[in-house]
Parts: structure tokens; C-alpha cells; sequence
């Protein structure tokens, strides 16, 4: 049975989450059939990881089985650069769109009923205030929907204290990402201490 806990938009998300970004296709339903079956329905996935396809697959398998309901699920998506708008010839415009502008575009999906939180990764306290100040236009108020978590690398190495103080103060949660300090994160050093390894942590 999940634990869950409440978010700012009211939405409810397992605490535990399994995040796909390591598995290639041919492992991750997999890992995402058992942790269906085991009453964990949060996964975080990326269109960067390659994978989205074979996530989407169990989802609607273990749906069709009736194992969980659709609105019992929370799916954490990295979007990236694929909402900005593109050219053309299909090339991002990424000089084109500020921050800001990718902002109001995961607002509009709320608006439409496709997600129900906006989520942040791996911003600091200055970025997420120029998205909590963001500037309205005339008439019209400027953030519609603020964050109500972001996602950060944590652990005993990374405490991450400040960070997590000041989501807290404006009601956005922490989703830690390499808990275990992950060795193969592109920018852990070789040299550099093992969590796992590490008696004293």
C-alpha cells in the first residue's frame, strides 16, 4: 500500500517513486509491473530516456486488468525542450521562448485536464522565484499555477538543507532523486566517495 502525501493543487502523490531514466526498454516494464502489482502507482519517466513507449504499454495493461484505475496513477513527465515551440523544419525555438513562456505552457495543460500539478527539476531558490514573481499582462494576474514540488538530487553528500527550507516555506515539496547517491551521474567524480561504501553515512 502506497503512502501518499498531499500536494499544494490538492493532488495526491505516492511518496515512493520509480524513476525510469537508467532502464532501457527491454527492463523497464519490468520494473514498472512490479511495482504496479506492489501498490506503487508514481513513476517518473522523460521523453529524453527513450522508454516512454514501453511505460505507456504497462500502464494501459495493468489498467485493462484492472490492477489500478487510471485517476489512482501519477505519472511525473520531464517534458523538456519538446514543448517549445518549433520552426519549420521541426527545430526547437528555444532562443525564441523564455523560461516564463514554458511556464505558461504547462499552465494551459492543466487548464485542459491533461496533468493535475505543475512539478519543477533541479531548479534552485532563484529560479523558482522568477517563476513565483512571474509577471502578469495587463489585466491579467501573472502565475496561474505554481509549482507544488521539485525535484532535486538529495542524499547524506548532497543535503540539500537550504533548498528543501525554502520549497517547504512556499508549499513546494522535494522529490529526491539518487537517495543513494548514485555513482553514474554525469557529474559524480570517479574519485569521489560511495555512499554505499561509506560506513560512517
Amino acid at each position: 500500500m502506497a503512502l501518499f502525501m498531499e500536494l499544494s493543487m490538492k493532488a495526491k502523490m505516492p511518496i515512493l517513486v520509480l524513476g525510469t531514466q537508467k532502464f532501457p526498454p527491454s527492463k523497464v516494464k519490468e520494473a514498472m509491473k512490479v511495482v504496479i502489482d506492489a501498490g506503487n502507482c508514481h513513476t517518473g519517466c522523460a521523453y529524453i530516456y527513450q522508454n516512454e513507449n514501453e511505460v505507456g504499454e504497462v500502464i494501459q495493461e495493468k489498467i485493462q486488468e484492472k490492477v489500478v484505475k487510471q485517476e489512482g496513477l501519477f505519472i511525473g513527465f520531464q517534458c523538456g525542450k519538446n514543448l517549445f515551440p518549433k520552426d519549420d523544419k521541426g527545430h526547437n525555438l528555444i532562443s525564441k521562448v523564455t523560461f516564463l513562456d514554458a511556464w505558461k505552457v504547462m499552465e494551459e495543460l492543466v487548464d485542459e485536464g491533461l496533468v493535475k500539478a505543475l512539478g519543477i527539476s533541479n531548479l534552485n531558490h532563484f529560479q523558482i522565484e522568477r517563476i513565483l514573481n512571474k509577471p502578469g499582462l495587463k489585466y491579467k494576474p501573472g502565475l496561474k499555477y505554481k509549482p507544488v514540488n521539485n525535484e532535486a538530487e538529495c542524499h547524506p553528500y548532497l543535503t540539500q538543507e537550504k533548498l528543501i527550507q525554502y520549497c517547504h516555506s512556499n508549499g513546494i515539496t522535494i522529490i529526491a532523486y539518487s537517495p543513494l547517491g548514485s555513482p553514474d551521474r554525469p557529474w559524480a567524480k570517479p574519485e569521489g566517495p560511495s555512499l554505499l561504501e561509506d560506513s560512517q553515512a
